[in-house]
């Protein structure tokens, strides 16, 4: 009975290790393809503050704070996923910015966040998501903003789930 059960138990062992070999590699795969994957945070960070308050499936106002080199700026600026601001993309990022630092304001949230409007400027990058572009909703909208600051060479991710 006992060689029965170490039997079994190699043979549930073995299957999860070829499961996990299978399916991890075609979830990473797919993922990339079909944009589930997070390819805005560039590899090169050498350090990351995380201000996340819960679950990512939950309601959430989550910032973190990506810190490069500044040999890393050209990174963003060949990255497919970036763009370099110009002034429609200013008048386009503000509000965001003002609605999540006033998101921050209210929940008593503001310490370590020191990104604000009047930061943008066209020598940035920038890629963000949001839900129903044209007619986005601050009070019940979802958006993702990526900001990358060419002055302090830090990437700052904000995510919004309501």
């Amino acid at each position: 009975m006992k060689k029965q059960k170490g039997f079994i138990q190699i043979i549930a062992l073995t299957l999860a290790t070829i499961t996990f070999a299978i399916v991890f590699p075609i979830y990473l795969i797919v993922s990339t393809l079909f944009g589930f994957a997070e390819p805005c945070r560039l590899k090169g960070y050498y350090k990351c503050d995380n201000y996340s308050e819960g679950s990512f499936d939950d309601e959430h106002t989550d910032f973190y704070k990506y810190y490069y080199k500044e040999d890393n700026d050209s990174k963003f600026a060949n990255s497919k996923y970036y763009k370099k601001i110009d002034e429609n993309d200013i008048d386009l990022l503000e509000p965001y910015l003002v609605n999540f630092e006033h998101a921050l304001k209210n929940s008593n949230r503001l310490e370590g966040y020191d990104l604000n409007e009047t930061m943008i400027d066209t020598t940035d990058y920038y890629t963000m998501w949001r839900d129903d572009e044209q007619n986005f909703d601050f009070e019940n909208g979802d958006y993702v903003i990526y900001y990358y600051d060419t002055n302090t060479h830090v990437l700052y991710n904000l995510d919004v789930k309501r």
